[in-house]
């Protein structure tokens, strides 16, 4: 009874049911939009489900069982509802998660600049509802979107459906990399905000390590960039050499043949004055014997 109590208290109604569904519902919807899901219908059971877990019961849960309700609906429902290959379900979730953050980083701003509040809570938001709805409105269903349809715009860009970047061993491993830091994230940022009910020196922490990781991410993308390049440089620089030998070998194999021809020249030119000159004599036994020699030294 207590925890029905709990639940079904105003201010947890109104941020975790009244604005939480309608933000997770956008959520869902232009992630959807990035990727096409193999069924509508079990992708938004499955949000469904995933909403009244983490909207509904998130004041009676624990820390680490909100973490883990939040990374189930945030990544997993995507993940296994998303068509697409692994590589690619992979960054586009782990992108949208990041980009929900950012926006929630906006929602944050616009709390602390209507109210002067440096923390916010259920009751808070409550007190100041107005204040709590434009927050959300500009973060969650103005940020968000956008930043997500420009999610799209990239990944369309750089993962083309045709042409998928291939799950390769190394491909898989470099995946780990960035879920390794967003599962981190993740958790550094739950623990933060429960410990400092939403303050803004915990934001600020947490948005640091946000900047650090995509700074990171950044670089590491831009050099992975720079050695494909060069290995693509590399491997056109093989295949010259590879040609440029070949044609060579032909250039020698002709030189041979036009050196053998010339000599051929001068043989039967040699061949043609000793017979005019043994028929200009009368000696044309003599020249058709010379002839036939000339003929068996030829091959023919």
């Amino acid at each position: 009874m207590e925890a029905l109590a709990v639940l079904f208290e105003p201010q947890n109604l109104f941020v975790n049911v009244i604005c939480g569904f309608p933000v997770s519902v956008v959520y869902y919807w232009c992630v959807q939009r990035i990727l096409p899901p193999r069924s509508k219908k079990v992708y938004w059971a499955a949000a469904v489900a995933a909403m009244i877990l983490t909207q509904f019961l998130k004041p009676v849960l624990t820390p680490f069982a909100r973490m883990g309700l939040g990374l189930m609906g945030s990544l997993a429902v995507p993940f296994f509802c998303l068509r697409g290959s692994v590589v690619r379900r992979v960054l586009v979730c782990l992108a949208s998660m990041l980009l929900q953050f950012a926006a929630e980083v906006v929602c944050a701003i616009v709390w602390v600049s209507l109210t002067g509040l440096q923390l916010m809570d259920n009751a808070l938001a409550l007190a100041h509802a107005s204040a709590f709805v434009a927050a959300m409105i500009v973060g969650q269903m103005i940020v968000q979107p956008l930043l997500l349809t420009g999610l799209r715009w990239v990944c369309n860009r750089v993962l083309p459906e045709k042409g998928e970047v291939s799950s390769s061993r190394w491909t898989a491993r470099f995946i780990l990399f960035p879920a390794l830091q967003m599962v981190f994230f993740y958790i550094v940022m739950t623990l933060c905000f429960d410990a400092g009910q939403d303050s803004l020196g915990q934001l600020v922490v947490v948005f640091s390590l946000f900047v650090l990781c995509a700074m990171v991410d950044a670089v590491l993308f831009v050099q992975m960039g720079r050695w494909a390049r060069k290995r693509e440089a590399d491997i056109e620089a093989a295949l010259l050499e590879e040609r440029l030998a070949a044609y060579l070998q032909d250039l020698e194999v002709t030189q041979r043949l036009l050196t053998d021809t010339a000599q051929l020249r001068h043989d039967l030119r040699n061949h043609v004055a000793v017979v005019q000159l043994l028929a200009a004599r009368g000696d044309y036994a003599e020249a058709k014997a010379y002839l036939s020699e000339a003929k068996a030294a030829v091959g023919e």
